[in-house]
């Protein structure tokens, strides 16, 4: 397990700010309907949108939002208002917050999207994607060095 310990496992205790994409984050205004949020997560090929109140994050709306809350409801996209569809006042993440953090985060909660905040602003989104590719270029770079570790880092007991 030493070089879990060491410079390996320092790869999960990364910094969001380390890993987040450079895609800009897209908002939308809290008094939007859902349509204008659909034409907007299609246009700016997005799966999700940080919804804010004269500039200050108010929630997030999400394709399960609008599957579940809109479709799901039988609501008229065009005459519901995002506000009552979204995500209040979502859980977020600081920017140096551990990508392990995010990741426990997202598995214990069933988050696929995290609003990241800096200095009380909304400074991005952190996707299961992101967090994903993360994951995937440490378990790539551990195979590359040592497949036994792998299995040591990965192993959660059982039987």
């Amino acid at each position: 397990m030493q070089g879990i310990e060491g410079g390996k496992m320092q790869q999960i205790q990364k910094p969001i700010s380390a890993f987040l994409s450079d895609k800009p984050v897209v908002t939308i205004a809290v008094s939007a309907n859902v349509m204008d949020a659909v034409e907007k997560m299609n246009s700016e090929h997005t799966e999700c949108l940080l919804v804010v109140d004269n500039k200050k994050l108010a929630g997030i709306f999400t394709e399960r939002d609008f599957l579940n809350r809109v479709i799901g409801a039988r609501l008229i996209p065009s005459e519901t208002a995002i506000a009552d569809v979204m995500t209040a006042n979502p859980d977020t993440l600081g920017i140096e917050d551990a990508v392990s953090y995010a990741v426990e985060r997202m598995a214990s909660r069933g988050f696929r999207n995290i609003p990241i905040i800096n200095n009380d602003e909304t400074a991005n989104v952190l996707t299961v994607w992101d967090v994903m590719s993360h994951l995937s270029e440490v378990l790539t770079e551990f195979e590359e060095n040592d497949a036994s570790e792998i299995e040591e880092w990965t192993d959660i007991g059982g039987g």
